[in-house]
């Protein structure tokens, strides 16, 4: 098994490991903003979340989430009528999620596109060229809330046609 370090991550994580990490991410994950509120008043933050029910990939997850030095926040989502128990797993806010999406954008394929956006919304948000303190605090620009605007309809995307046809 080929074994890379990362963008100067100190762990080594495996070529394949990262492929599995990303098509959970692609497959059970969501990758954009969370908010409370509509901009610029609202609280928009920057989430990476995976739900699953399998003990095993949550498991594998989590081990390597740690592994990338990612920090992220674990929770059993309470339900309302008897079910297998599901893990949310959340790696949450724009200096988060600045170090894990550069680690794993290579690897995403149908996430891809949101990801990169996402990215690139943190970049300017955060103004990481600028020594100003409270940058997160500005106003968002029309570039920014053209950038969430842009991610949120990522996520509503569809392959198939909005009627229905019989294909014999």
């Amino acid at each position: 098994m080929e074994q890379t370090t990362l963008h100067g991550v100190n762990q080594q994580v495996s070529l394949e490991m990262m492929g599995w990490l990303c098509g959970i991410l692609d497959g059970e994950g969501f990758i954009g903003l969370r908010g409370t509120g509509k901009r610029p008043y609202g609280s928009q933050m920057a989430i990476i979340q995976m739900v699953n029910t399998n003990n095993l990939i949550v498991e594998k997850y989590i081990s390597l989430l740690k592994t990338l030095g990612v920090a992220f926040h674990i929770r059993e989502l309470e339900q309302k009528y008897p079910r297998r128990k599901q893990w949310q797993i959340s790696t949450l806010g724009f200096k988060r999620c600045i170090k894990f999406l550069p680690l794993i954008i290579p690897y995403l394929v149908g996430k891809k596109e949101a990801a990169g956006m996402l990215l690139e919304l943190i970049n300017s948000r955060l103004n990481l060229n600028s020594s100003s303190v409270g940058n997160s605090k500005r106003q968002w620009s029309d570039y920014e809330n053209s950038l969430a605007d842009k991610i949120k309809f990522s996520h509503r995307k569809s392959i198939f046609p909005k009627t229905s046809t019989t294909i014999c």
